[in-house]
Formats: structure tokens, sequence, C-alpha cells
């Protein structure tokens, strides 16, 4: 009986100790992301919905795009620290870039951006459309 009673306590240890080391790594993945967000708006203030919006981590190459919604509201809620490029682009709109963003553990980074009216040029010869480059 009293083996029985020690096998048990050493099952209830090995199980404490394992439930232990996954709430650690919980903890430690949670606390090395952070996030991007913002607003997205045209030059009278009034928001952009649908506007597509990339996080481009420049260290990695990789790529995380999303939507702003219909007030305009983009998120990135948990993205792996780093460097990033913001950019933003909508029909009818310039393409807008915000570069050099250092994102740390735990740090909600903010980008509001203004798009500007106008088409982008999409390559080939721009001297057709009588519009600069």
């Amino acid at each position: 009986m009293r083996r029985i009673q020690k096998k048990t306590e050493h099952i209830q240890r090995l199980c404490t100790l394992a439930l232990l080391f996954v709430l650690g790594i919980s903890v430690a993945h949670a606390s090395i992301t952070g996030s991007i967000s913002g607003t997205v708006t045209d030059p009278t203030g009034s928001v952009i919905p649908g506007a597509s919006v990339t996080a481009h981590n420049t260290e990695t190459g990789i790529d995380t795009t999303t939507q702003s919604n219909a007030q305009g509201f983009y998120s990135f809620p948990a993205l792996p620290v780093g460097k990033y490029e913001v950019s933003i682009k909508a029909t009818g709109f310039k393409e807008y870039r915000q570069t050099g963003l250092t994102l740390d553990a735990t740090v909600a980074v903010r980008v509001d951006a203004t798009l500007e009216v106008g088409a982008v040029a999409v390559g080939g010869d721009c001297t057709k459309f009588r519009s600069p480059c």
C-alpha cells in the first residue's frame, strides 16, 4: 500500500512539473510578440475600409497581410519581434509606406496612415498616361 502511495505522489509531482513547464512556455511565447495597428484615412479624414495592409518583417522577409475594417482600423495583434515596414494600398489612392519600425516584446506600435488620392503606376511606360512616375 505504501509503495502505491509513493508512486502516486511521484506521478503527481511529474504532472505538476509538466504543467509548470507548459505554462512557462506559453508565457515566454506570449512575451516575444508585439502588435502594429492603426487607422487608414483619406486627406479629408474619412476612413478607408477594405484597404490592404501588409506588415513586412525586413529581417525574415515574411509578410503578414490584413484589411482595414468598416471603421478604417487594422491590427496585427501578435507579430514576432523584429524590424518591420508597413505598406497600405487602396483603390484610387497612392501606396503608403512606413519604414524603420522596431517591434519589441509586448510593444504596441501605432501606424495611422493618411492616403493621398491618385492612381499607382503599375509598371510599363508611364509617359503614355502623361503622369509622373
